[in-house]
């Protein structure tokens, strides 16, 4: 029996729930945090709590009293406005050797060193939610790229909220390349757009990142006027291309000059075909395929900088807090 806590029952965190309810079946215990009574109507929807099936293994508590004195996996899936006061009161609460934080991770930058070096005192695991690391298909692109060559990586479109979303592809480039890169050619416009969560901001823009041998990443966010999502990636290297639009279930690949275009299977996995597959992995493995939050910040230190750095500049705020989630 493995013990499960989830902290936010939003739309991420009910789809963490959904999975690990749908794979586990009765080998776990899941506690589950939420206090908002709308995520807690989705929540018991999506697990069929109305119907029993699992009330013996999963409860829904209202605050972090009572827990159990031990987790082995923490998923903290709330905004990143309040992350770093969750996560001291879950120290305070309980035990847990693993912790998985949603993106982005912290509003406030500082938080970033300070958990680093409290986890590692703690010898607790902590894991970001970049999944694209997870995702099968782009590690099959992971092997047949000829590693002694340099890599181009596009990626634009509109509708995917820049702000909070980048850090997928930053570490995807940094996962293909695993190399460090410097950050170039900062461009976001001036208008500062609100979210579609309260309280929380984006932006329209792009930037570009490279390393010394040649690769290069550039992210391009336009402003657009329908609410659809749209985001491609064109990815170069050596002789190898691939062309892939996320609202797509395919993407294009050619391996050479001389091969054609060739279409192949290729799909972004849903929050709840994942989850349940992070949690078997530190179970037998004591590791997952997700950036380590010393690796996410490392990254994306100079774009968290360069972000905050701009809407302080546009807001006249003078806080250290970016309000991206």
């Amino acid at each position: 029996m493995k013990n499960i806590l989830i902290v936010g029952a939003g739309n991420i965190g009910s789809r963490h729930a959904e999975s690990i309810v749908n794979l586990f079946k009765n080998k776990f215990h899941l506690d589950i945090v939420e206090n908002s009574t709308k995520s807690k109507t989705i929540l018991k929807k999506r697990l069929s709590l109305k119907k029993n099936i699992f009330k013996k293994q999963v409860k829904i508590k209202q605050n972090f009293d009572n827990l159990l004195n031990y987790y082995d996996v923490i998923i903290v899936a709330t905004t990143s406005i309040d992350r770093d006061e969750i996560i001291k009161l879950l120290l305070k609460k309980t035990t847990f050797k693993n912790i998985i934080l949603e993106k982005i991770v912290f509003s406030n930058i500082n938080n970033y060193q300070y958990f680093i070096k409290l986890f590692k005192k703690k010898q607790i695991n902590c894991w970001v939610n970049c999944p694209n690391r997870f995702n099968e298909s782009y590690n099959y692109l992971k092997k047949i790229i000829n590693k002694n060559k340099s890599i181009n990586m596009i990626v634009e479109g509109s509708s995917w909220g820049l702000a909070s979303n980048f850090v997928h592809y930053t570490d995807l480039f940094f996962y293909f390349i695993d190399k460090n890169f410097v950050l170039n050619n900062f461009k976001i416009n001036s208008k500062i757009i609100n979210s579609k969560r309260k309280g929380f901001v984006e932006f329209n823009g792009s930037f570009s990142l490279y390393t010394k041998r040649g690769d290069l990443l550039m992210i391009n966010h336009y402003k657009s006027l329908t609410k659809k999502m749209n985001v491609n990636v064109y990815f170069k290297n050596d002789k190898l291309s691939f062309i892939f639009n996320q609202n797509n279930d395919f993407a294009y690949l050619q391996k050479n000059h001389t091969s054609k275009l060739k279409k192949i299977k290729f799909k972004i996995p849903l929050q709840s075909q994942l989850t349940a597959a992070y949690c078997k992995s530190i179970f037998q493995n004591n590791t997952v395929n997700l950036p380590t939050l010393e690796e996410h910040y490392i990254i994306n230190k100079s774009l968290f900088r360069q972000f905050l750095k701009f809407y302080k500049k546009n807001t006249k705020s003078r806080k250290n807090i970016l309000p991206i989630t």
